[in-house]
């Protein structure tokens, strides 16, 4: 694992452990999550041996209440499957134009 992921903040969100393996050999580029009882994941990787960019990002709770995996009693496969569903893949080029739009956002 990147020694460096350790002081990024998707590592204290809920479900991180979720992530796919993948993922840990790749850079953190960008890492605007925010973790509390509730929260978000929203970061972005790099992989520079494939020059793939993955971007995660998702919302969670704290309880059944706010958290809807939780209170659709997910099993952790259905989570996992949950997350993989939610990871933007980008070449450079696709990279490059997703950050300009976001950017004008």
């Amino acid at each position: 694992m990147n020694i460096l992921k350790e002081e990024h903040a998707y590592l204290d969100c809920r479900y991180s452990g979720y992530l796919p393996k993948y993922l840990e050999n790749c850079e953190v580029i960008e890492d605007k999550s925010r973790s509390d009882y509730s929260g978000d994941v929203d970061v972005t990787f790099y992989d520079k041996s494939t020059k793939t960019y993955y971007h995660v990002c998702y919302y969670y709770g704290s309880c059944s209440g706010c958290d809807s995996w939780e209170a659709d009693d997910l099993s952790d496969e259905e989570i996992t499957k949950e997350i993989e569903s939610l990871i933007l893949k980008m070449n450079e080029e696709e990279y490059k134009a997703w950050k300009a739009r976001i950017e004008k956002e």
